[in-house]
């Protein structure tokens, strides 16, 4: 699969980058596709507060790669999703 089937629907505008680290307070960059960044001021898991694709996309798993979409399944554990 060279793109995602959908991806020609999707409008894209800007996303948001920075988050704010839940256990120091440190703003962080997190920038896509990655879903987690480790602090670099604590060293906790900041996560990204996102629905995306693969909340319902079929081809999820396909698409993202077993390692991403593993990765992408803690990030909904983690935000209780």
């Amino acid at each position: 699969m060279d793109k995602c089937p959908g991806q020609d629907n999707i409008i894209k505008g800007p996303e948001d980058i920075e988050f704010t680290c839940f256990k120091c307070g440190k703003i962080v960059e997190i920038w896509p596709p990655s879903l987690r960044v480790e602090c670099p001021g604590c060293g906790a898991w900041v996560y990204r507060e996102m629905q995306d694709c693969a909340d319902w996309c079929p081809m999820a798993r396909e698409c993202l790669g077993e390692e991403k979409y593993k990765e992408w399944q803690e990030s909904k554990k983690h935000e209780g999703g």
